[in-house]
């Protein structure tokens, strides 16, 4: 961060299963991103982002139950663009049960939280939390298909 000038920043991270085993998959994401990419999707693994607090400040959201990590990097990218290092850094175990993320939960509920992001922190009205919500959706599922790398892992 410090050779490049970056303020904002992320990496890419791996996933294991229960017991530490890679799961073949690599998560990644753009090489800037910037206020309106970030408007359309939370692409940043919360357990890589980085960001240096002297530039960008104290950065406080609003009253939401989930969705902080992605509150905070859309008030942080109003400072500063976000930038990919390009290194898988980190693992994220995936829990078959008891997981803070279950992917498999109902989709409905993940689209209410994201209303309450736009709605209740960014203080956007309901024709634009609406909105912002839809267009986080489709993204959504952009980013599953052009930024999650498929490894070969050497478990048996």
């Amino acid at each position: 961060m410090e050779k490049n000038g970056y303020h904002f920043s992320y990496t890419n991270y791996s996933e294991i299963d229960d017991e530490g085993k890679p799961l073949g998959s690599i998560w990644t994401g753009p090489k800037k991103i910037g206020k309106v990419r970030m408007t359309m999707f939370n692409y940043m693994g919360c357990l890589t982002v980085m960001y240096d607090r002297d530039f960008v400040g104290l950065v406080q959201v609003g009253d939401i139950k989930k969705r902080n990590d992605y509150a905070i990097w859309v008030k942080a990218v109003k400072k500063c663009s976000a930038y990919l290092l390009d290194e898988c850094l980190a693992t994220y175990r995936v829990r078959s049960s008891g997981s803070i993320m279950n992917r498999g939960k109902n989709p409905l509920s993940r689209i209410r939280f994201n209303y309450e992001l736009w709605h209740v922190s960014e203080g956007k009205n309901k024709l634009a939390s609406w909105l912002l919500t839809g267009v986080n959706t489709i993204f959504g599922t952009t980013k599953k298909l052009k930024y999650k790398k498929k490894v070969l892992t050497t478990w048996q």
